[in-house]
């Protein structure tokens, strides 16, 4: 969906940007509505096309009739399905490790970590620096961004294991509960949210509640069938990274 407040195209280099992102939301390529403004301030939205990098400055000069026939992949196109749970392993890496601040060049550098990662698995620190060259983080992520890259570089070698199901009722709980409090990498948007967090942690077997606000979680847990590592396990798949 185009975003009616994006400033008025008024070069024909902008024109083109914004031609090319309509092609993309009437073919029902996601476009997500930032894109665009992004796109006319900053120029720094990176997408795949025809599984060739390419940066939005350089990619506008193509025409609505010149990209006909190549395939366009962009960030909300590397998803492996709804939710978090759906995240490319790239994208969870970036939440995870706080790869970002702002979120306007996110965009660009997951796009540019996907590409260097379909062909390298286990990257240097030069190999991530020249593939995310020309990328521009103005907050000064640069660390937690190649943290971010090494992160989905070893997801991606070492793919997770299918969940286990357990059959029957949890055993009878013996001993008290035992409490951790752990620190959120992403602050909450409100207190409030920590009963959300409750209720998602709540579902574990072993884990009798969380408590805290929006920067603390503290979690009340039988350290007879859970420990501290399944609990940061727990939270990050539920969408709630601790530190």
């Amino acid at each position: 969906m185009i975003n009616t407040s994006a400033p008025a195209p008024h070069s024909d280099l902008q024109r083109n940007i914004v031609q090319f992102c309509r092609l993309l939301r009437d073919r029902e390529l996601l476009v997500t509505p930032t894109e665009v403004i992004d796109a006319l301030r900053t120029a720094e939205s990176i997408d795949l096309v025809d599984r060739l990098e390419v940066k939005l400055a350089l990619r506008t000069v193509l025409t609505a009739r010149l990209g006909r026939g190549q395939k366009i992949l962009t960030v909300e196109g590397i998803r492996l399905g709804p939710g978090i749970e759906g995240l490319h392993p790239v994208q969870r890496a970036f939440w995870e490790q706080g790869g970002y601040q702002c979120g306007i060049c996110t965009r660009g550098f997951i796009m540019s970590s996907y590409a260097l990662l379909q062909t390298n698995t286990n990257p240097t620190n030069d190999d991530i620096k020249e593939a995310l060259g020309g990328n521009i983080c103005r907050c000064g992520e640069y660390a937690k961004i190649y943290s971010s890259v090494h992160a989905a570089a070893a997801a991606l070698r070492t793919p997770p294991a299918p969940a286990q199901v357990v059959v029957g009722p949890p055993p009878a709980r013996t001993a008290p509960l035992a409490s951790k409090q752990f620190s959120f990498v992403t602050q909450l948007g409100s207190p409030e949210f920590i009963a959300d967090v409750n209720q998602e942690l709540s579902k574990t077997t072993g884990i009798g509640g969380v408590s805290g606000n929006d920067t603390i979680a503290t979690v009340s847990y039988d350290a007879s069938v859970i420990n501290e590592d399944q609990i940061r396990k727990a939270l990050a798949d539920a969408g709630y990274p601790v530190k």
